[in-house]
């Protein structure tokens, strides 16, 4: 008899990762996490997936380590932190209006303060960019890649990548 395996979920699993925590009215362990996240993405998220991110969001302070009576075991327990809560509402457009709400002046906050990050980002990008450019010179397989696109809406979207190959 042939067994057949479940679709894994492709891509960027954080968004799904969020949604669950979010719409959650309790502290999850990781376990509960990947149930909760595959149940509503439809699709089945890598086990590795979760225990990859966890650690991850815990030091972006996205999420929190919660002390329980239930975490003495071996399980532990999260929470979304603010910044989790704003994150959860960039990354899952359905949660938007919801995330803006539960957090209200706090989500403004959080806008520009990224906004300036990502600013201060993109000055360092170009200043880098410029030095190469203008020098002719770069490490033996360092690359730059940009994308910039907009959508129907004229929302634009940029993705770059640097790095050695």
């Amino acid at each position: 008899m042939q067994q057949t395996k479940t679709k894994r979920e492709k891509g960027n699993p954080v968004a799904a990762i969020l949604k669950a925590f979010a719409e959650s009215a309790k502290p999850l362990n990781k376990y509960e996490v990947e149930k909760r996240a595959s149940y509503k993405s439809g699709k089945k998220l890598a086990h590795q997936s979760v225990h990859d991110w966890i650690p991850r969001m815990l030091t972006l302070g996205w999420i929190r380590r919660l002390q329980t009576e239930k975490s003495s075991g071996k399980a532990k327990y999260y929470e979304l932190t603010d910044l989790g809560f704003y994150r959860a509402g960039t990354t899952n457009p359905d949660m938007s209006e919801k995330m803006r709400k539960r957090l209200r002046g706090k989500w403004d906050e959080f806008d520009v303060r990224g906004r300036q990050n990502r600013e201060l980002h993109i000055d360092s990008l170009l200043e880098l960019v410029k030095q190469v450019l203008l020098s002719g010179k770069a490490a033996p397989g360092w690359h730059f890649n940009l994308h910039i696109a907009t959508n129907k809406d004229g929302k634009i979207n940029a993705h770059w990548r640097l790095g050695y190959r």
